[in-house]
């Protein structure tokens, strides 16, 4: 396969992956910011900061006007992170590369796009409907995640697809989760009020499985433990190590390449760490600095994988 195509299927699916995730953190945020005992003091900072690359002036020059905020990550064509640019970003990879794909994955995408570029998102917005707004987005990444799922055979293609899913989910996972935790300056034992575990849990759509598999109760530490060590949480750091792993085994590769092996060493010492790290007792500097620390092995690991499949220095 060229690597141009490769690079293509790699940036459609993490462009998809990304667009998934901003979405859940708005409508999350935006449930959030009408319950009546948080509204009055509700901040929309960190939804800037993890959607947008805006600096805090620029953050603080939206004062938190929620339909401003939605516009400029629904639609502001200056915003390159905004989720109509990256849909259209997801649609000009997808033309590229149709050969590769199924006519049913083109078709979705480009009903996703057309949706996107609508002039019903805008109507929406104006209209204060953010949560169906936010459900329309997700149900169609649902369709489109299902329709790879049946659709596409287990090539070359498929597997660089699913290596962007994995890539760009463990990113924005370590991410809002270093946000979050940074609330509290990474205090596992803060008297943290139970809302504000749940919508974490909500946004990663990880509060029902949390509540199937412990039973104590909502906490920071056994949030913290599903979403970095749970292997069968599709979300978790974990999962997503064990993914990107499975689908590089997949895809041929030349074994005795020195960059293939440090990527293999990189992705293996990190699991290492996730198998054999408990942070249960961490005070709030060894908190800080483990979630910082995944975090950089992180981008150094995609930052690797590219290099080595895309050749990009």
């Amino acid at each position: 396969m060229l690597t141009r195509i490769a690079d293509s299927l790699f940036w459609m699916q993490r462009y998809t992956e990304r667009v998934d995730g901003i979405v859940r953190v708005l409508k999350i945020h935006y449930h959030a910011s009408l319950d009546a005992e948080r509204k009055h003091n509700h901040s929309w900072n960190l939804v800037l900061k993890f959607c947008t690359n805006l600096n805090d002036e620029q953050i603080l020059a939206f004062n938190n006007q929620p339909n401003a905020i939605f516009k400029y990550i629904f639609l502001d064509k200056t915003n390159e992170n905004s989720v109509r640019n990256i849909i259209t970003q997801i649609r000009n990879n997808a033309r590229s590369v149709q050969d590769q794909t199924t006519i049913e994955v083109w078709r979705c995408i480009n009903d996703y796009y057309h949706f996107s570029q609508s002039n019903l998102v805008e109507d929406m917005i104006d209209k204060s409907e953010i949560f169906q707004l936010a459900e329309k987005f997700i149900q169609f990444n649902f369709l489109y995640s299902g329709v790879i799922n049946v659709t596409m055979p287990r090539y070359e293609a498929f597997h660089f697809m699913q290596l962007g899913t994995h890539v760009e989910r463990s990113l924005q996972t370590i991410d809002f989760l270093d946000y979050k935790f940074n609330d509290f300056d990474y205090d596992l034992n803060s008297q943290t009020e139970i809302l504000y575990w749940k919508y974490l849990l909500l946004s990663v759509s990880g509060y029902e499985f949390y509540l199937k598999k412990f039973n104590q109760g909502l906490n920071g530490s056994d949030v913290l433990n599903m979403i970095l060590f749970v292997k069968n949480f599709p979300r978790s750091i974990k999962y997503c190590l064990q993914s990107l792993i499975f689908y590089i085994d997949h895809i041929h590769t030349d074994n005795s390449n020195p960059a293939y092996k440090q990527l293999k060493y990189d992705l293996g010492k990190l699991m290492s760490v996730l198998l054999y790290t408990q942070v249960n007792n961490y005070s709030q500097s060894e908190l800080n600095e483990f979630l910082k620390k995944i975090k950089s092995n992180l981008n150094a690991i995609s930052l690797k994988l590219q290099q080595y499949y895309f050749h990009f220095q």
